[in-house]
C-alpha cells in the first residue's frame, strides 16, 4: 500500500475512541492513506457510520468507509492503533472502559493530553501487566468541525505536532505510527508533563465559551475566533501567562498561545485579536 505522495507504508487497523470534530477528521485522515479505521462512541453517536461513508470536506474532500463498534472491547481487540478522541472530561470514563480489554504492545495515541491522563492510562496498563505504549499530543494534529452524523469539515492538518511517549523507550514506534496516520511534522517531546502543559486548549477555548455564554445559550452561530475581540484576548493572554509559570516552574520551555496560533493557523503580528 502506498500513501498520498507514493510511499510505501503498512496498513494499520485504527480503533477512534469520539465521534466528535476531531474523532471523526481523524479517522476521514488516516481512511484516506489507506488504514482501516473503525470507531467507537459512548454515547452512540457513531451509529450514523454503519449506515452511511464518512464526508469529509475542506483541508480533505473524500467520501470514505469507516466501520463503527458497538464496545471498547472490540474496538481494543480489532485495533493495532487506538486514538482518544474525546474532551479531557470524557478521558478517565473511556479509558476505564478500554483497560480491561488492551493488550501488550499496543499503541494507544491521547489526542490531545491534559492533566496527565495519559499518565493514568499508563500506569493502570502497568498494574494490569500490560506493556503498553502510550502517545500523547500536546494539540490536535488537525482542526475541524462535525457538521453532521457522518459528515466533517477539516480545517487544518498542523504542520507541527509534538508527541511525548510512556515509556520513553517506545517513543520511535509511537512516531512511526503518527506519521503513517497523519504524514510528516511530529517531534518528541521529553514527557507526558511538558505535553500537558504545551496544551492550549483550555486558555483559549474556556475564555471565549465563557465571553460569549449567551451566544451559546441561544445556539447562535457563532465563529469563535471571530469573537476573539481585544479585551477577550487579553483575558486569554493573562490565563496563558500562568501556564508559562508553571512550566517555567519545572524548567520547561513551551511555546506561548500566539505562537500556537501562529504555527497552527499560519498567522502573523503581535496581537492575539484578529488572528
Amino acid at each position: 500500500m502506498r500513501n498520498e505522495d507514493g510511499r510505501k507504508v503498512n496498513r494499520i487497523k485504527v480503533g477512534i475512541v469520539g465521534a466528535g470534530s476531531i474523532g471523526l477528521a481523524s479517522a476521514a485522515w488516516a481512511a484516506q492513506r489507506g488504514h482501516g479505521v473503525s470507531v467507537w462512541a459512548p454515547s452512540g453517536s457513531a451509529n450514523a457510520l454503519r449506515d452511511e461513508p464518512l464526508s469529509a470536506m475542506g483541508a480533505l474532500e473524500a467520501t470514505l468507509a469507516v466501520g463503527a463498534t458497538d464496545s471498547a472491547q472490540t474496538l481494543a481487540a480489532q485495533s493495532d492503533v487506538i486514538l482518544i478522541a474525546v474532551p479531557l472530561n470524557a478521558h478517565k470514563a473511556v479509558m476505564d472502559a478500554l483497560l480491561p480489554n488492551l493488550r501488550s504492545g499496543q499503541l494507544v495515541i491521547v489526542s490531545s493530553m491534559g492533566s496527565l491522563s495519559s499518565l493514568y492510562l499508563y500506569e493502570r496498563a502497568v498494574a494490569r501487566g500490560i506493556a503498553l505504549c502510550v502517545a500523547s499530543f500536546g494539540t490536535t494534529a488537525l482542526t475541524a468541525r462535525r457538521k453532521g452524523p457522518a459528515q466533517v469539515n477539516i480545517m487544518t492538518r498542523r504542520s507541527q505536532v509534538a508527541i511525548s511517549c510512556l515509556p520513553q523507550t517506545a517513543a520511535p514506534q509511537a512516531l512511526a505510527a503518527c506519521e503513517a496516520l497523519f504524514g510528516d511534522g511530529f517531534n518528541v517531546e521529553e514527557d507526558p508533563l511538558v505535553s500537558s502543559l504545551a496544551n492550549t486548549s483550555a486558555i483559549t477555548h474556556v475564555p471565549l465559551a465563557l465571553f460569549n455564554w449567551t451566544r451559546i445559550e441561544r445556539a447562535e452561530n457563532w465563529p469563535q475566533y471571530h469573537y476573539m475581540t481585544p479585551r477577550v484576548s487579553c483575558a486569554i493572554e493573562a490565563i496563558d501567562a500562568e501556564r508559562l509559570a508553571v512550566a517555567g516552574a519545572f524548567g520547561i520551555e513551551v511555546r506561548s498561545v500566539k505562537q500556537h496560533f501562529s504555527q497552527s493557523f499560519k498567522t502573523e503580528g503581535d496581537r492575539l485579536a484578529g488572528r
